[in-house]
């Protein structure tokens, strides 16, 4: 029959007609809302904390904390000792180490929930309004999700996940600067946090960029618009580094030995699965958009290739395409409410099972003891191993990031700030992780006491057995750990 008006026909879970694009703050009476926050919460805290790129930043965070200073010089490890370290991400720091003082670790996993269902809910309440209706907005919410979860590490609690929050706020405040122009002075504030948090604040006035090109192409006045996104893009200079972390967060995109060493940082296509779930579920949204002959946006078309550039050129944004595509795609297919069984009793059948697993999750977590049950990562023994050591020189070829926590006396060849450490640093530590035939006489260069190492490192484990300089004194299921004979 075509595209009659039967098929925009209201069903029994949309009882109202939702205000157009940009006219509004978001739509609250959902019935399937409740179980788009959820959802993700309660799957949260029923997984396990990856504690790989959070501990060093609770004790940084920690240090600052007690010192009432930003840390601006390095104090963890022996290769680039004293060496000045551009801090950008203090604030996020300062925000774990403050959880980690008040609720310990199952604080830390309550928070991963709370910002996890704000970045998924949050999101699905912008497509929602977008779209007006419940089972395209929760589609294309999950469905982007998704894929940016087919990541390893993307929705793990690093400073990346506090900066979700501001980029769902920063995107309903642009929405809604149509109904509501003051509104978007708010993102002023917002920007003055994200410099501080995460380095991903250069997205902060590239949405804005994309709102002046939508009102621009709507003949709309955009001079309001276009001075806040010029004041976001001075925001950095209320951190303690000023403009000078656009040349940081700049470096760090194409830094050959950050993209080579972290795999999140790799293109996109070295990431099978969340490359083909990519590529398959914007296929699946074009096909719709061209099947319904829907009114394209230029503007929303422009972010849409954007964000999916950035993705494909590294992985690790992949997160933050999902977070903009969700709504745009869901803008797209404006006004279409395909029919649905789902009815609001259904809704709440699933809101108050979710609700009760969301109880059961909070007990697990509150309860598990001890709370480094709830951890990954976290191996006691190798840290038992290496605090006896003290002030040891320690090459970590794994969990240098719970090690630098839990054994502060003693120093490492390298962490997780990979941009800090030069690249004759991490071509050593290649060559050792490696068991290169030198592998040896560089931990004899530089001093190295203690060797920490996985067994999955089995030509470095090996290695360190058939030598007469190296003695184990742990092995278990968590590693290895030896020392000098």
């Amino acid at each position: 029959m075509g595209e009659t008006s039967q098929r925009h026909t209201l069903t029994g879970n949309e009882q109202s007609t939702p205000s157009a694009a940009g006219d509004g703050p978001p739509t609250l009476a959902t019935p399937w809302t409740p179980v788009l926050w959820l959802l993700p919460a309660v799957a949260v805290l029923f997984a396990l904390l990856d504690v790989g790129d959070l501990a060093y930043l609770v004790r940084a965070g920690d240090i600052m904390v007690r010192q009432g200073e930003v840390l601006r010089h390095d104090t963890f490890t022996f290769t680039v000792a004293g060496q000045p370290w551009l801090n950008q991400q203090w604030g996020a720091a300062v925000v774990f180490a403050l959880v980690h003082r008040a609720g310990g670790w199952p604080g830390l996993v309550l928070l991963r929930a709370l910002l996890v269902a704000v970045g998924v809910g949050g999101t699905y309440l912008r497509a929602r309004r977008a779209v007006g209706a419940d089972i395209v907005a929760a589609g294309a919410t999950l469905a982007c999700l998704l894929v940016a979860m087919g990541l390893p590490g993307a929705l793990a609690l690093r400073s990346q996940l506090l900066a979700v929050p501001l980029f769902v706020a920063a995107a309903a405040l642009l929405d809604a600067r149509r109904s509501h122009p003051a509104w978007i002075y708010g993102l002023i504030p917002i920007g003055v946090v994200w410099a501080n948090v995460h380095g991903s604040f250069p997205l902060l006035p590239l949405l804005v960029a994309l709102a002046v090109l939508g009102d621009l192409l709507e003949g709309r006045t955009i001079a309001r618009l276009a001075a806040v996104g010029l004041v976001t893009m001075l925001t950095p200079l209320a951190s303690p580094w000023g403009l000078d972390i656009y040349g940081y967060v700049a470096g760090l995109g194409v830094n050959p030995t950050v993209r080579s060493v972290v795999d999140e940082w790799l293109p996109l296509v070295r990431h099978p699965f969340p490359f083909v779930a990519f590529i398959v579920v914007n296929g699946v949204f074009i096909w719709l958009v061209i099947r319904r002959r829907s009114r394209v946006r230029v503007d929303l078309v422009v972010g849409l290739a954007v964000f999916g550039l950035l993705s494909v050129w590294i992985g690790r944004n992949i997160l933050w395409w999902s977070l903009y595509a969700a709504p745009a795609y869901a803008e797209l297919l404006a006004g279409w409410r395909p029919g649905s069984a789902w009815s609001r009793r259904a809704s709440l059948v699933v809101t108050g099972a979710l609700c009760v697993l969301l109880a059961l999750g909070v007990v697990r977590v509150a309860s598990t003891d001890p709370p480094e049950h709830l951890l990954a990562n976290a191996p006691s023994g190798t840290v038992a191993a290496v605090r006896s050591l003290d002030r040891a020189r320690v090459f970590a070829a794994r969990s240098v990031g719970w090690l630098e926590l839990e054994a502060p006396r003693a120093r490492y060849f390298v962490d997780p700030r990979v941009e800090l450490f030069p690249d004759a640093v991490w071509s050593d530590y290649l060559d050792v992780v490696h068991a290169n035939p030198d592998w040896e006489e560089i931990l004899d260069r530089w001093g190295v006491d203690a060797v920490v190492v996985a067994d999955r490192q089995a030509r470095l484990l090996g290695s360190l057995r058939g030598s007469a300089s190296w003695e184990q004194v742990l092995r278990d299921p968590e590693g290895s750990v030896f020392v000098r004979a």
